[in-house]
């Protein structure tokens, strides 16, 4: 949400892919709030209000969605990543 969504900001590094320069100084404070925020309750809530800011206001319109596909061998699993990286850690033995 830093990159994407929030207000484009040269000074503060917030906005950097925000490339529709939509702007909702709603989200902006939630946003912010949630990154000073340590509770993890609190944040989660923080973040959930932002993005359901930026859904309602069409802060985003996607077009691209990625379908990933790993595959193992039998008796092995992979945990996969949101961020799409493929890293021998997330490997274990099969339950």
């Amino acid at each position: 949400m830093t990159a994407l969504m929030a207000t484009y900001d040269a000074k503060t590094g917030l906005g950097p892919s925000n490339r529709g320069r939509w702007s909702n100084p709603a989200f902006d404070a939630a946003l912010g709030e949630a990154l000073r925020t340590l509770d993890d309750a609190k944040r989660n809530a923080l973040y959930a209000k932002a993005a359901e800011i930026a859904v309602e206001d069409m802060g985003v319109v996607p077009v691209y969605f990625t379908i990933n596909t790993w595959a193992t061998r039998k008796g092995l699993s992979y945990e996969a990543r949101g961020d799409e990286l493929s890293l021998a850690m997330g490997l274990k033995p099969a339950k």
